[in-house]
Formats: structure tokens, C-alpha cells, sequence
């Protein structure tokens, strides 16, 4: 029982922590200067982290309760990575305002740090690094993104599956 009482305490700390980030701290660190200046990826990790962990603590561990019939962390993690990657990487991708044109090109250009935020821009800033351009950019962005993401999903629950397909034993 002590064990499930820290469990918690340690969830509720997770949210408080999330809540006050995506409260207090989100709408202070997008006027500033600095952190308009920061890649995509960094960005997007510094402005999501509050959704990444109420996603994982809440939607995990509802997940995790109702599949385990307790609050499992490994479970939970595993449930809340899948949502976040699923509303995230597939849901909002797909969400207008697109930040890629069909040709590659940035649709949104004016100088805010909210649209450098989005999944879209992170992966095209992503891909861009690997040399991927032109109409290129658009499809990997817009449709390998999802498929690596729904993979991952499958992987995150199904290991087994994945290990099939691509013929590793063990």
C-alpha cells in the first residue's frame, strides 16, 4: 500500500509540475527573445514538455488501470508515449494550418516563436537536416512522419509483432 500511496504522489507531483509549466511558464518563454532563437527541436520540446507529461501521467495511467487493473509504471509510460505520439505526431501533423507547402516551402513566415513549436516544423527542420528539400520535405513530413510514428505505436505495444516482421528471434 505505501508502495501505491508514493505512485501518487509522485503522479500528482508529475501534473502539478506539468500544469504550473503549461500555465506560468509556456506563455513566458514564448516572448522571449531567446527562445525564438532556438532550433525547431528544441522548441517544441521546451514548449511541449507540461502536454508530453500530462499526456503520459493522465492517458497512460488510465490506460494502465484499466488494462492492469492497477497503476503499472512501465504500462503507463508505454500508454502515455503512444498517446503523445499518436495526437501528436499523426493527429496534429494532419491539423491546419499546415507549416509546409505541397512544394516544400514554409507557409508560415511571420517572425513568432509559436508556429517554430509545431510538430510540422520540427520535423521539417528534422528532415531538412538530412538533406531532404523540395516536394520531398512536404511527404516526409506529412506522411513518413505518421508512418514511423504508427509503427512506434505498434512497437510501443505489440514488440512482438514488429520483431516478427523484420525476422528477429528472441
Amino acid at each position: 500500500m505505501k508502495s501505491q500511496d508514493s505512485d501518487i504522489a509522485a503522479f500528482a507531483g508529475i501534473i502539478v509540475f506539468a500544469l504550473i509549466w503549461i500555465i506560468i511558464i509556456v506563455p513566458n518563454l514564448t516572448s522571449t527573445g531567446w527562445f525564438t532563437a532556438l532550433n525547431p527541436i528544441v522548441q517544441y520540446l521546451l514548449y511541449n514538455v507540461g502536454f508530453i507529461l500530462l499526456t503520459t501521467v493522465i492517458f497512460g495511467g488510465i490506460f494502465s488501470y484499466v488494462v492492469e487493473k492497477e497503476i503499472d509504471i512501465i504500462a503507463m509510460v508505454r500508454s502515455g508515449v503512444a498517446s503523445w505520439l499518436t495526437f501528436s505526431f499523426i493527429i496534429d501533423m494532419w491539423q491546419p494550418p499546415f507549416y509546409l507547402s505541397s512544394a516544400g516551402q514554409v507557409l508560415i513566415t511571420q517572425p513568432s516563436a509559436l508556429p517554430m513549436t509545431a510538430i510540422d516544423a520540427m520535423m521539417a527542420y528534422l528532415w531538412g537536416l538530412l538533406g531532404i528539400a523540395g516536394s520531398m520535405l512536404f511527404y516526409f513530413v506529412y506522411i513518413v512522419t505518421p508512418v514511423i510514428a504508427a509503427l512506434a505505436i505498434i512497437g510501443l505495444f505489440a514488440p512482438n509483432v514488429i520483431r516478427r516482421v523484420l525476422g528477429i528471434k528472441g
